[in-house]
């Protein structure tokens, strides 16, 4: 679990961040998943936009994400869902 200082210091670095996946309509699909998994193993911060035509809830969709994927929800701004996941393989890491 993260400190509210660190959650703090993740949202800064997140306002650049391009999205990294968007979710419309369907169900999250097994290729979006893995997808944002390889971008949180080579990233370990990444946001997702949820299109209009989404039918669940954001917060719902941040849940099940951050359970899906063993992440970490920093921030969920309008339609933006950023997640963080602590990753071994990378050698520089954004928490150091």
């Amino acid at each position: 679990m993260l400190s509210s200082k660190e959650k703090r210091q993740l949202k800064a670095l997140s306002n650049h961040l391009p999205y990294s996946a968007m979710l419309g309509k369907k169900e999250i699909e097994d290729g979006v998943l893995k997808t944002i998994d390889d971008a949180l193993n080579a990233h370990e911060l990444v946001k997702i936009r949820i299109l209009e035509t989404h039918d669940r809830s954001i917060k719902e969709e941040g849940e099940l994400l951050s359970t899906s994927l063993n992440a970490e929800v920093i921030q969920i701004l309008g339609r933006v869902i950023t997640l963080y996941r602590y990753s071994p393989k990378k050698k520089e890491h954004l928490l150091s």
